[in-house]
């Protein structure tokens, strides 16, 4: 008993016409996701210059040592706000007297687009609270980075990942 063979279709040119077809299109849609997942993931840049961030090693592990030795406690807050995001920050001495006086510097940075990063200088209120609002901020993952000095002395530096909720 011999199997019944199926009959060879013809190759027309509908048929070739429709290979090509998918071909194409597989190829368009494997470089579609490849484009729109290296525009929106992360970079991996970190600093503009890994030899000027080498140089810097040494005062920046310094200045966290003597950060450390100050055994302040900081309240950091960001909040979306109306146009944009309401940042607060309070540094408090071991005893609990609030740290007066401070030159306080807030960025907002986005993870992947350094375009849309943003700053505001705090100011001081009455309770010893500082405060500012970032502009243009959209709700989302962004990393606050705030640095407080005195007398041009930088003394707390602090870089928190956070997401602003709408």
């Amino acid at each position: 008993m011999a199997a019944a063979l199926p009959a060879d279709r013809p190759v027309t040119g509908t048929r070739v016409l429709a290979w090509v077809l998918a071909f194409f299109f597989v190829i368009f849609a494997a470089n579609g996701a490849l484009i729109y997942f290296a525009l929106t993931s992360f970079p991996g840049l970190e600093v503009a210059s890994s030899y000027k961030a080498g140089q810097q090693f040494e005062a920046e592990r310094d200045a966290a040592r003597a950060q450390e030795t100050r055994h302040w406690t900081v309240d950091l807050d960001a909040r979306i706000a109306a146009r944009g995001a309401a940042v607060t920050a309070a540094f408090h001495a071991p005893g609990g007297r609030a740290e007066r006086d401070l030159t306080v510097e807030a960025i907002l940075k986005h993870p992947t687009a350094a375009s849309r990063d943003r700053s505001v200088t705090l100011t001081e209120g009455a309770d010893g609270t500082y405060a500012g609002l970032v502009a243009d901020v959209a709700p989302g993952q962004w990393i606050l980075e705030v640095e407080a000095s005195r007398d041009g002395e930088r003394l707390f530096r602090s870089r928190n990942h956070l997401f602003l909720k709408p």
